[in-house]
């Protein structure tokens, strides 16, 4: 029976010492008998970490993804007729009733308001009004 080589590499030099000798394993490859590590790592302590962090990171990028949505901001009518004198005004939506007139809408540019001694910044916003809806609508399209 004869035996071929896979490789095409150089022939090693001890051809004529006995077969009986040690083998030396050719460079580069593994040694026979050496176990290959299977199972759980050496420090199971750091795939927890590591699965501690991923979960952290993503709570916190979930906060801040979500947390960046301005709400609707209850202001001061007297802000409202500066906003409507500054052409700050996107969209309106007046609703009258008997007790209260409500107008909510939406700022073209957002802006800045005082909210338990901090700055809240807002976009929406809805306030109320006394009065006529005629003298309103004279000011808004004037």
């Amino acid at each position: 029976m004869t035996f071929y080589r896979r490789d095409a590499g150089p022939e090693p030099d001890d051809r004529n010492k006995s077969k009986n000798g040690p083998r030396v394993p050719r460079p580069g490859m593994p040694r026979r008998g050496t176990p290959v590590p299977v199972g759980p790592p050496s420090r199971p302590g750091r795939s927890v970490a590591l699965w501690a962090l991923i979960v952290v990171v993503s709570v916190l990028v979930a906060q801040f993804y979500f947390g960046q949505r301005q709400q609707r901001v209850d202001i001061s009518y007297t802000r409202f007729v500066e906003e409507v004198q500054k052409g700050n005004i996107q969209k309106l939506d007046v609703s009258a009733s008997d007790v209260a007139n409500e107008i909510a809408g939406e700022l073209k540019v957002s802006a800045s308001t005082q909210v338990a001694g901090r700055p809240v910044p807002f976009k929406e916003f809805r306030t109320w009004y006394q009065g006529d809806s005629n003298a309103l609508s004279k000011m808004i399209w004037e």
